[in-house]
């Protein structure tokens, strides 16, 4: 038996046929679940005992495009009628505007509007005379009418659905509020399931399911923007050097098409316009987020984390890091590129984080233009544990940016509210009394500070800083410690290891496939001590912010720093990268946020 008994159609590649009902004259089946689709008019009845629903070749229902996952949710038939069930929690299915896990559909003939994505079908329990209601609905009339208010107000109507969105004063009307529906159906839709939830600017800027990772700002999966495909279309009214954004009115085969009638399939944030991540509906987030003060070594941290972290989460935990879009991670997988490919140290130097650096970029936050870090996005895919992918989000900022006298920067520095759990690279060569135990080190590094008439940055200050910006950006009281880990990292462990050598600190950090934490908090407690003996004043910042402070030993070079031919500058010896401990403070933060995948012990 078929699947589904569908009359042979020709769609039009608009997606509006001119027809009066594209649902005339189907053949029903006996005892029928019927799912009508209010943008095409065909009509699909139910005809098998679970109907799998989504993007996945193996779907019984294929539904393709804006908001879809690949197993969505099924529709299975029950004694009395048939039952909705979402696949997966992440599956936004909304029935008569309303999103929903569950809903047993009774075998009566009570009509419901279901929205899957972009995708909004009438769907009918049991029944021969409602499934002929059905064969009388026009696609091509629309009405809408405004219940806000309880005065009875008469059905504004009929129009094409692309003209009655387009129509002047449209974005005025309550969205939640508006109904829209076809002549001859009993429901209808919301507004907000077409094009979002109206609001003002502010409010919705701060509510909705998803949050940009770019302005950090709040939309709802109808106000999500596509990116133009053809290139005439290059050009956009607000990002003029960039592909037209635009919402979408028109699908063909569940995507939606560009002015050009180009289907496209990437997706922008509906306030400040940048590109969001492939699958970031769809996939939980993770933000990592390094702080701390300027030659601090942020960079070269951030770029050598992500080279050995791909190697090291394989081969430990069988987890694939992948760019999410290369095209976004651009300046950090060159800066990857330039470290490990480099021949000589010169090659090998890393232009310096700054406020009008290469990491940071223009973009609109409440209509005026701001410098915003550029977001550079990962998808970790676990073999043993799928459910367990993520998306993981790093972010390399400005020392400056965490100086107190750089309030215009806050929001610049606002993502730090979100991050799950916070990093602080102390540089001990910028602490005063740290300085002076490793000042006979041979290394540009120290020597530059003593040179520089020993000048120092109070990182505690900063550290605290980094603390105030999170309590304001999440509006939070200052007398409340933080909820969030925070990791201290102990940088440039090549310089200070006399003072703790390996001998002292554990190295089974892997034993049977876990994180040992015994041993990752053994080596915290040994750092700890040190950095209390020498550098009370950040211990005792971290215990302000934080219960939960754990303290590692890193070298992300493994080796000294050299100076290059000119002498105005230092680098890595590229010869010599062997980094220390560089991937476990990600690993220790990531078994916390993903246990199934990266267990411990």
């Amino acid at each position: 038996m078929a699947l589904f008994q569908k009359k042979s159609d020709q769609r039009q590649k608009s997606g509006q046929p001119e027809a009066k009902s594209a649902a005339a004259n189907v053949a029903i089946a006996p005892n029928a679940v019927a799912l009508f689709n209010c943008i095409t008019g065909e009509l699909q009845t139910l005809a098998r005992d679970v109907i799998l629903v989504g993007g996945d070749a193996g779907c019984h229902l294929l539904l393709t495009g804006y908001g879809v996952l690949g197993s969505h949710c099924r529709i299975v038939r029950t004694k009395t009628g048939v039952r909705l069930e979402r696949a997966v929690p992440e599956a936004r299915v909304y029935v008569d505007g309303n999103p929903e896990h569950t809903l047993e559909l009774l075998a009566t003939d009570r009509m419901f509007s279901l929205q899957i994505g972009a995708h909004h079908f009438f769907m009918l329990g049991i029944g021969q005379d409602g499934i002929t209601r059905l064969q009388t609905l026009d696609v091509n009339n629309w009405s809408y009418i405004e219940k806000k208010t309880s005065e009875p107000k008469q059905p504004v109507g009929p129009f094409k659905l692309k003209e009655l969105l387009e129509l002047p004063g449209i974005e005025k009307l309550s969205r939640d509020n508006t109904i829209l529906f076809l002549s001859g159906a009993s429901v209808g839709f919301r507004l907000s399931q077409f094009f979002g939830n109206k609001k003002g600017d502010s409010d919705q800027a701060f509510t909705g399911e998803f949050q940009c990772p770019r302005c950090w700002l709040r939309f709802d999966l109808t106000d999500m923007l596509y990116i133009a495909t053809h290139p005439e279309l290059h050009g956009d009214d607000v990002l003029k050097d960039e592909m037209k954004r635009f919402r979408p009115r028109q699908f063909v085969n569940g995507r939606p098409v560009d002015e050009k009638g180009v289907p496209c399939s990437e997706t922008a944030c509906p306030h400040c316009r940048g590109k969001l991540p492939h699958g970031y509906h769809e996939l939980p987030v993770h933000i990592f987020s390094i702080v701390g003060i300027s030659s601090a070594g942020k960079s070269y941290y951030l770029a050598l984390l992500i080279h050995h972290l791909k190697r090291f989460l394989f081969r430990t935990f069988n987890i694939s890091l992948m760019d999410a879009d290369g095209g976004e991670n651009r300046v950090l997988n060159e800066m990857i590129t330039q470290l490990i490919g480099a021949a000589t140290p010169d090659e090998a130097r890393l232009q310096k984080t700054t406020v009008q650096g290469i990491t940071y970029k223009n973009f609109q936050r409440f209509g005026r233009e701001v410098l915003l870090p550029q977001p550079f996005v990962y998808t970790a895919r676990s073999q043993k544990s799928p459910a367990s992918t993520s998306l993981l989000i790093f972010y390399d900022n400005a020392g400056e940016h965490f100086l107190p006298d750089q309030g215009e920067h806050t929001e610049t520095t606002e993502h730090m509210a979100y991050c799950r759990t916070l990093f602080f690279l102390f540089d001990p060569v910028r602490h005063r009394e740290f300085h002076s135990l490793i000042k006979d080190v041979q290394d540009p590094q120290v020597q530059k500070a003593w040179r520089e008439n020993r000048r120092t940055f109070v990182q505690d200050t900063v550290l605290g800083e980094m603390q105030r910006r999170m309590q304001v950006a999440s509006n939070t009281s200052a007398a409340n410690k933080s909820d969030k880990p925070l990791a201290i990292i102990v940088g440039k462990y090549d310089l200070w290891e006399h003072l703790l050598p390996e001998t002292e600190l554990r190295t089974d950090i892997i034993v049977g496939g876990k994180l040992n934490l015994a041993c990752v908090e053994h080596n915290s407690r040994k750092v700890r001590e040190l950095m209390l003996e020498h550098c009370p004043d950040i211990v005792g910042c971290a215990d302000a912010i934080s219960d939960q402070v754990l303290y590692f030993p890193v070298s992300a070079f493994g080796s000294h720093a050299v100076e290059i031919k000119t002498k105005t500058d230092m680098g890595p010896d590229p010869e010599k990268l062997k980094p220390k401990f560089l991937e476990i403070p990600t690993v220790w933060a990531l078994s916390r946020l993903m246990p199934e995948a990266i267990p411990s012990a």
